[in-house]
């Protein structure tokens, strides 16, 4: 299935010099939800569905419990999930306290292969600026 993607002009500041650029943005897809997933995992299995949704929610679970407790995950041919803080910064380190911290967020490495993968075999693309659209009224007439 070809992925759109789109042309966009936004306004950047390069080299101190706010500049207008043009970028391609791909178009959200359809999510895929925890037990689509195991439908399509199952079709190479011997497990039934809700056993393989079981093992999916489990890995989420002590995903976050791991991540809790300060450990990264890596999660072969998928990539490694950690933690990263978003902080105040300080000019003196005596200022700084763990009130400083702000956010905590979820920060996710890519497995090589997965990369390597994705950049090796051609993906298609369908570029939505040269698409024509036909207008919901004139299928209606047809």
């Amino acid at each position: 299935m070809p992925i759109p993607y789109y042309k966009v002009k936004q306004r950047i500041n390069a080299n101190g010099k706010k500049q207008e650029r043009f970028f391609y943005r791909m178009l959200p897809q359809e999510k895929v939800y925890t037990r689509e997933l195991a439908k399509r995992i199952n079709k190479g299995s011997t497990l039934a569905v809700g056993e393989t949704e079981l093992a999916l929610q489990q890995i989420g679970w002590n995903l976050m419990q791991l991540l809790r407790n300060g450990q990264s995950v890596k999660l072969d041919h998928i990539g490694t999930f950690s933690l990263s803080l978003t902080v105040d910064s300080k000019e003196n380190e005596e200022d700084l306290t763990f009130r400083d911290i702000k956010k905590v967020n979820v920060k996710f490495r890519p497995d090589r292969e997965l990369l390597q993968t994705l950049n090796e075999e051609p993906l298609h693309f369908v570029d939505l600026n040269k698409v024509n659209f036909v207008k919901e009224e004139e299928i209606s007439k047809t």
